[in-house]
């Protein structure tokens, strides 16, 4: 796996995620598009994890390019605030997309699906990853637990 993310620190924590599970590795992170191509000289990842916004540049552009270029490397999208339309990810092709506030077990299961995808499956990954990153029952609790979400009735909190 090769990660593209101009956060310095998400990228390490996501490679240390990656490298924990037993089929997978990371062979390498980069912050922009250039340091992504020297990488790709050097290995051919699995697969790509890729930030939809690299500081200046569009993630997007950065997958339209490496399909210009016929690299089939499947995609994996993340990012915390942009979200891509299914359209584009059709457009891809081979990708999908997770938000970064989600949980790790389902970044663990789409990655894996998105990397045993065939060419015309975006249309099926990017089901499975609802736009505005639906957070598992689990991480809905933890979050719960720890004061982020208010409570859903409108009544009294009684805790």
């Amino acid at each position: 796996m090769l990660i593209v993310d101009d956060n310095r620190f998400f990228a390490e924590c996501l490679a240390a995620l990656i490298n924990s599970e037993r089929d997978l590795q990371v062979c390498g992170t980069a912050a922009s598009s250039a340091t992504l191509y020297e990488i790709l000289n050097r290995c051919s990842p699995e697969g790509i994890v890729l930030d939809l916004m690299l500081g200046a540049e569009s993630g997007l552009k950065v997958a339209l390019d490496l399909r210009n270029k016929k690299i089939d490397t499947p995609v994996f999208f993340i990012s915390a605030l942009a979200t891509p339309s299914p359209d584009m990810l059709k457009r891809i092709g081979r990708c999908s997309f997770w938000r970064k506030s989600g949980d790790d077990v389902e970044f663990l299961n789409l990655l894996r699906r998105t990397l045993t995808s065939e060419p015309d499956d975006a249309d099926e990954l990017s089901a499975k990853a609802p736009p505005g990153g639906a957070k598992s029952r689990a991480a809905r609790h933890r979050a719960r637990v720890a004061g982020a979400l208010l409570p859903r009735s409108s009544g009294p909190r009684l805790d």
